[in-house]
């Protein structure tokens, strides 16, 4: 199955903030520094439907539907019209056990982390950040993140609150609802 890290693309243009147009994000965007609702898309589409959909392919789709408007990418856009171009059943949730349902039946999703906020340390991010469910068990989820890098993970609170199995990082319930608390839909559930 498809794993993407956003941070092997910074060379490959993402500009976005686009209603900023003399910002940072808007001249100089990268996948890498602004793309991980992009690669989440990318690996939903193959894990659920075995096809292609290149990085540039998802670029473009979200340049069409304006999910570049705000600095990194607007999901609520992007999503619907990745499902619609795809074939798949899409719900937006803040609902925990529908993220779980939704993974139990051969689903996957896309988490809407919030990064750190007043008296919470991010665990995926210290800032907005889109990663993607891809299973789950009785006690923990498995989730794939789009920045991951081999130290990421070794800083506390994360260390204490995600094991690492290569890639593929295990976390529990608890967790995600405190990644969420400050995002609204949390999760992006992607069935076929």
């Amino acid at each position: 199955m498809l794993y993407l890290n956003q941070l092997q693309y910074d060379t490959m243009p993402y500009p976005t903030d686009i209603e900023h147009p003399g910002s940072e994000y808007s001249t100089r965007g990268t996948v890498s520094c602004a793309g991980c609702g992009l690669c989440a898309v990318c690996m939903v589409v193959d894990w659920l439907c075995k096809a292609s959909f290149s990085l540039e392919d998802c670029r473009t789709l979200a340049f069409r539907v304006r999910a570049n408007h705000a600095i990194g990418t607007d999901m609520e856009l992007l999503a619907p019209a990745a499902a619609e171009q795809f074939g798949l059943h899409l719900e937006m949730t803040d609902d925990t056990s529908r993220l779980a349902d939704c993974l139990k039946q051969g689903g996957v999703a896309i988490i809407n982390v919030g990064g750190d906020r007043e008296g919470y340390t991010g665990i995926f991010s210290h800032r907005g950040h889109f990663v993607l469910a891809v299973g789950v068990d009785e006690t923990e989820f498995c989730i794939l993140d789009p920045s991951w890098t081999r130290q990421k993970y070794a800083e506390e609170p994360r260390r204490s609150c995600v094991r690492e199995e290569g890639i593929r990082l295990y976390t529990t319930d608890a967790v995600l609802q405190q990644e969420i608390a400050a995002r609204s839909p949390g999760y992006y559930l992607f069935t076929k």
